[in-house]
């Protein structure tokens, strides 16, 4: 029945386009209430002087991304191992080791809170590939991108460009 199948595509479709498997819709707390509801928290810290706008700034972005990872209207319990490999896999792409450590992190705080906060029954479970890079991989990116450190024309032209404030500051820190 053509009907039958175009129902089951309408269903469907947004795992499909996310190149996900599609699975059966259960009935829970889907990823957009955890996220919201996260964020809602935060913002309460944020607004009291508990939490710098920098960390919520930080907790938006990956908020954003495990909406674009998982899709908004994703139930959390349907969340699988294999969900979070390719999500891991996706961010490794783009970012860098400490960074990747970071969102990680962040990722792991938003569920558990979601957990401490009874929106979930249980943890999710993240399985054992999304992880934090190794320390030794995070020291192999340091080693291979060299020392950050100004050389001499460099200062010299930024005490040139620079008005006397920034100057006094430019060599306060220089000499720190």
């Amino acid at each position: 029945d053509w009907q039958a199948a175009e129902a089951k595509y309408l269903d469907q479709k947004d795992d499909l386009h996310a190149g996900r498997t599609p699975r059966p819709k259960v009935d829970g707390v889907q990823v957009r209430d955890v996220v919201n509801q996260f964020l809602n928290s935060k913002r309460v810290l944020v607004d009291n002087g508990e939490l710098s706008p920098r960390s919520f700034a930080d907790y938006l972005r990956t908020s954003d991304c495990l909406v674009k990872a998982f899709g908004r209207d994703r139930v959390v319990v349907d969340l699988r191992p294999e969900d979070f490999c390719k999500l891991r896999r996706a961010m490794s792409k783009r970012l860098g080791p400490v960074r990747l450590g970071n969102e990680i992190q962040r990722t792991r705080t938003i569920f558990k809170w979601a957990f401490e906060a009874e929106l979930i029954d249980k943890p999710v479970r993240y399985g054992p590939d999304f992880r934090k890079p190794s320390r030794k991989t995070i020291r192999k990116e340091r080693h291979a991108n060299g020392e950050k450190m100004f050389e001499q024309d460099e200062i010299l032209m930024i005490l040139d460009a620079a008005d006397p404030k920034i100057k006094a500051m430019t060599l306060l820190g220089l000499n720190c």
